[in-house]
């Protein structure tokens, strides 16, 4: 039996859109560094909530997956984690390749590191990076401690592309910076050392003591100069 025109071409024409869409799917490296502070001002946002981690997607372990994590050797941000760890403990250093859609067809990322506390990642939650007139990140992630406590990051913020992006909270700081995977070159990876690095502020701010964690612009320098 022969189905009518009409329905035969709108079958034609979302087979046209999906294969329009599926060739418009930008591929992208994100990386991710995640570091503890000891701001004693952030000891009152302890919290038992916890980021959905429904229908979000797993990073894998197959080079050739969709969401698939990278290598230390693949990483970027090396230097940034030297500096950055003489003065913080490092949790987690992540990275992976993904595809970035418009907000609509965005897929969150759960992500975990560190160490396993009670059966627990000291990090979990989710990252979910969108694509608009703007490239965005929308981090969903909670700090697990030893003493039992749990600090939440619920942070959204603008990126742009080959740029470091710093979103603070008083107990812990994330670095994210997402590059084209077409860029990704022995050149591309030695240059992004120098990357500028864009400043998300904390809800609460941080006092400047010597013990003290250093301000949002005073670690900027310092991911700059490595001091």
């Amino acid at each position: 039996m022969k189905k009518p025109l009409p329905i035969l071409l709108i079958l034609l024409s979302a087979l046209c859109i999906t294969n329009a869409y599926a060739k418009d799917q930008k591929w992208y490296r994100v990386e991710m560094i995640v570091f503890e502070m000891d701001d004693k001002s952030g000891d009152d946002v302890s919290t038992l909530s916890k980021p959905s981690v429904a229908n979000a997607v797993s990073l894998g372990t197959s080079s050739d997956s969709d969401y698939a994590e990278l290598t230390d050797k693949q990483l970027s941000l090396q230097t940034a984690k030297t500096r950055l760890q003489k003065r913080y403990p490092i949790l987690m250093h992540k990275g992976w390749r993904q595809n970035i859609s418009d907000k609509e067809h965005s897929q969150k990322v759960h992500i975990q590191g560190g160490k396993t506390i009670d059966g627990e990642r000291e990090v979990d939650g989710t990252v979910r990076l969108s694509l608009g007139r703007n490239l965005n990140v929308e981090a969903d992630l909670v700090l697990k401690k030893v003493n039992g406590q749990s600090f939440r990051l619920k942070e959204s913020s603008r990126l742009r592309v080959d740029e470091i992006t710093y979103i603070d909270h008083p107990k812990y700081g994330v670095l994210v910076m997402v590059t084209p995977e077409k860029t990704q070159t022995s050149e591309k990876s030695q240059s992004v050392e120098n990357a500028t690095t864009t400043v998300t502020k904390s809800k609460a701010p941080l006092p400047v003591t010597d013990d003290s964690p250093i301000l949002p612009s005073q670690r900027e320098a310092m991911l700059k100069k490595g001091t």
